[in-house]
């Protein structure tokens, strides 16, 4: 063993990876230990244990490492493959003079210190990364994941075209390559553990072969492993049982370890669904683009579509369980989150282009649609998540439940269990919270007068059942789908739904401190909810003593009587209609009108005018006429409101002939 380390260390040193370093010379700030890794070719790998040095004090690198969909995104479209494996990795970037003195290492031949990136550092894989996606960033069809580079073209010319221009900026970088490990020009390669063609992508042989030869779990540890490959893998499974969120509950410490035929079937079932063939469509960005998403009691379930002339096929499927809140969602609540959590999972895909969005729940088609005004959303959760769509580009379309086969498939056997509650729900919890108390009544309160009420069990059985026929709830079928059971308690767009027996509570609440009509509903449109609220709000309000009691009133006026009158025309009541017109109205004639100042039917005894002084200026008209003046008496509405009202009738006359003739025309026609 030590004659292999000394062998080592003198290569290290021979290539310039590491320098020797003389502690009588030069302090040592930094001295790491090494472990030695023996290779599969009997050599040994020297690496430095910078856990318990130099990793503690290094910052963070903010490149990040691409993802395989990612990889495989800018790939697309090509038909043959090259591989790169660059040689020694990290080895092969330089260090500058000043970081060199905190990676020295100790062994027993003394302190050396690395002139190269060194394995064994937590932020050298972002380095070496973000370095190599530096030098490629110009080269089409090229992806690196680290050291492996996969190089491909849309034809074989393409495909040299590419392969040079990478080779070159390699060499004039000084990289070298890994001959041993070169693959060119190949219709199938194996890359980060899937098989690669011009066709799609699909598992590896050797995993498959794995996953046949796994056996039956015999503890927690052992099918979290299984799960494990479940994961992995789910991009190649349309379909799971819905049995195999069993399987999960079995890896929870609460559940009792027990495995019996039927666990044992599960069991089986998923690995022939794991090693069945599967292939999915490469990823491109010319190729018409298709989510499907659904949603079930279970789960959420996402597959992502390429749509080709001869058909559509899969690129990538996702689905996760619900989590204990999103259990309690109403039906329009799930499918929009089963949008969300597509359009979540496949962001890399999706962000920037043009696609199609599928769902089998029809008033999401509206809902979710760029035209739809969202002011006038007052589900508060659909709304927070319609603004996190409005980044994406895309048509939503309705598709049958009946040929969303794979998307719901997924949501009913997901594989992905989540029981964390996400920042909607946590906030959403709050404000519920902060209503009950405001209300100064408990969850379990409600929830056991819930079930006390006769409605209200038939409304949750309805809404679990999509039965809608009792005639109790037919109120609630128009909102059914703002309606939410959650655990017990019911909420219309995040309003409570009171039982009958705590409504009385609710209005007093609402009443406190003598509120108005307006302001109980304003408040309640916030917190409560039952059918006849805004009825109840207006009896209680009507019929408070004290409210009645302090409610403001008019004054009361004296009540004049007029005079006994006899013959017709023996008194008048003028009001201004227009800049050259005048109503007269003579309340014993039946309530005749004249637009005409004249003694056509003979001297009148006096005149009682709206508004006197409007006419004031008329005076010597009037008396000239044998009138007498006389002003409005101000106590007597009656005649006053009268005469106006007569006028704003006539008004709405003139205002509505098609003929649009002058008023005074129209007056005196009349």
């Amino acid at each position: 063993m030590k004659a292999k380390i000394e062998a080592e260390l003198n290569r290290l040193l021979k290539n310039g990876i590491l320098e020797p370093v003389d502690p009588t010379i030069t302090p040592i700030r930094w001295s790491t230990p090494t472990v030695n890794v023996p290779k599969t070719d009997g050599s040994l790998r020297i690496c430095a244990d910078f856990r318990v040095t130099i990793n503690k004090a290094l910052l963070d690198e903010s490149h990040l490492i691409p993802t395989f969909n990612e990889l495989i995104t800018k790939i697309g479209g090509g038909e043959t493959f090259s591989i790169l494996d660059l040689k020694d990795a990290y080895l092969q970037i330089p260090i500058n003079k000043e970081s060199q003195d905190a990676l020295t290492i100790v062994t027993h031949m003394g302190y050396f210190k690395y002139a190269r990136l060194p394995f064994g550092l937590t932020n050298a894989p972002l380095i070496f990364q973000r370095i190599i996606d530096k030098l490629l960033r110009g080269c089409p069809q090229t992806a690196a994941y680290l050291d492996d580079i996969i190089i491909t073209g849309s034809d074989i010319e393409e495909h040299k075209k590419n392969l040079r221009k990478v080779l070159t900026i390699l060499d004039e970088a000084g990289l070298k390559v890994k001959a041993n490990k070169v693959q060119l020009f190949k219709n199938e390669i194996t890359y980060l553990g899937y098989v690669i063609t011009k066709n799609g992508i699909k598992p590896s042989p050797k995993k498959v072969e794995a996953i046949k030869a796994f056996p039956t779990p015999k503890d927690r540890t052992a099918l979290k492993s299984f799960l494990g490959i479940l994961n992995f893998n789910e991009k190649f499974i349309p379909h799971l049982h819905p049995l195999v969120s069993h399987l999960h509950q079995l890896t929870g410490t609460k559940a009792p370890w027990v495995w019996g035929a039927t666990e044992d079937d599960i069991f089986n079932k998923a690995k022939m669904l794991l090693s069945a063939e599967t292939s999915l469509a490469p990823y491109d960005l010319t190729t018409p683009l298709i989510l499907d998403t659904d949603a079930s009691a279970k789960g959420f379930g996402a597959v992502l579509i390429h749509k080709f002339s001869d058909g559509e096929r899969p690129i990538t499927y996702a689905s996760r369980t619900l989590n204990k809140a999103e259990t309690n969602y109403s039906t329009i609540d799930k499918e929009a989150r089963a949008i969300l959590f597509g359009i979540e999972k496949f962001h890399s895909y999706l962000y920037g282009r043009k696609f199609i969005l599928r769902t089998d729940h029809r008033p999401l088609i509206h809902l979710f649609n760029s035209e739809r005004d969202l002011t006038k959303v007052h589900n508060t959760r659909l709304l927070r998540w319609a603004y996190k769509l409005n980044s994406y580009n895309f048509d939503i379309e309705y598709k049958p439940g009946k040929n969303n086969n794979v998307a719901d498939a997924l949501s009913r056997g997901p594989i992905i269990k989540d029981t964390e509650l996400g920042d909607d729900d946590r906030a959403c919890f709050r404000i519920r919270n902060i209503r009950l108390q405001k209300l100064n009544l408990s969850r379990d309160t409600i929830r056991t007068e819930t079930r006390k009420d006769n409605v209200l069990k038939t409304l949750i059985s309805a809404m679990d059942n999509n039965d809608w026929e009792r005639p109790e709830i037919k109120s609630y079928l128009p909102i059914k789908n703002e309606l939410e059971n959650n655990f017990g308690i019911l909420y219309f767009n995040n309003r409570l739904i009171l039982p009958s027996s705590l409504q009385a509570a609710a209005l007093t609440f609402l009443h406190r401190g003598h509120t108005s009509i307006v302001g109980m509903k304003c408040l309640a449109r916030h917190l409560v909810y039952w059918k006849s609220i805004d009825q109840d709000i207006e009896q209680i309000a009507n019929t408070c003593r004290v409210c009645q009691f302090n409610k403001p009133r008019l004054p009361d006026n004296p009540t004049y009587h007029w005079n006994q009158l006899n013959n017709p025309w023996e008194r008048i009541h003028i009001d201004y209609a227009e800049e050259e017109a005048v109503w007269i109205k003579n309340p014993i004639a039946k309530g005749w009108k004249e637009g005409k100042i004249k003694t056509r039917n003979g001297l009148y005894s006096y005149s009682v005018e709206s508004e006197g002084k409007t006419w004031r200026k008329h005076a010597d008209q009037l008396r000239s006429a044998g009138e007498r003046a006389m002003p409005t008496v101000d106590n007597d509405e009656l005649v006053t409101e009268t005469v106006e009202a007569t006028v704003n009738s006539q008004r709405e006359l003139q205002r509505s002939d098609r003929n649009r003739r002058a008023p005074k025309r129209l007056i005196e026609e009349m």
